[in-house]
């Protein structure tokens, strides 16, 4: 486990405090880490040149292609929100990404201003847990049937109405 602080190069691995050459920091809101710390840690070796840093492990390969914004695992392609850096020497990536293509987590905490990082199955807690509420199971709906309108009754025939019309129709052939 690794727990990298912001802006410091002081870090904790596996529990012993150590110096860094280069301090992990902040770019466009996304956690830059330096990848030899966090490669060396879990075992991949790392080679370099003036273009791109390689990571190995087993059958994988990383490669982190420097001022590019690109990284490949066993030649896949993948993209990074910015661009891989070289400060004072050391190359520098965002956090969630080589991690995630390292098979690793990274947790950060707001709270602590730190970044974890760790094997997934031995990711400790950075802060305490809520308890956890039981979910309210959902209503179910309630199923009115529809009304059909009903067309209106005739009760009484006015045939008050008729013989008007009867009358207005017998003046207007009178008429013609």
């Amino acid at each position: 486990m690794i727990i990298f602080n912001a802006n410091s190069t002081q870090a904790v691995i596996d529990g012993k405090t150590l110096i860094l050459d280069s301090a992990p920091y902040f770019y466009n809101t996304f956690f830059m880490i330096p990848v030899r710390t966090v490669a060396e840690r879990f075992g991949w070796s790392i080679t370099w040149d003036l273009t791109k840093t390689t990571l190995k492990k087993g059958s994988d390969t990383i490669e982190i292609f420097v001022h590019s914004n690109r990284i490949t695992k066993n030649g896949v392609v993948n993209y990074t929100n910015n661009n891989n850096r070289i400060i004072a020497g050391r190359t520098f990536v965002q956090a969630n990404i080589i991690l995630s293509l390292m098979g690793l987590q990274g947790i950060y905490s707001s709270v602590t201003k730190q970044f974890v990082v760790s094997i997934p199955e031995i990711v400790p807690p950075i802060v305490s847990r809520q308890p956890t509420i039981p979910p309210i199971a959902p209503r179910q709906p309630t199923v009115t049937p529809p009304t059909i309108p009903r067309p209106p009754t005739v009760d009484k025939i006015d045939y008050s109405l008729i013989g008007l019309l009867l009358i207005g129709y017998w003046l207007w052939i009178q008429g013609k």
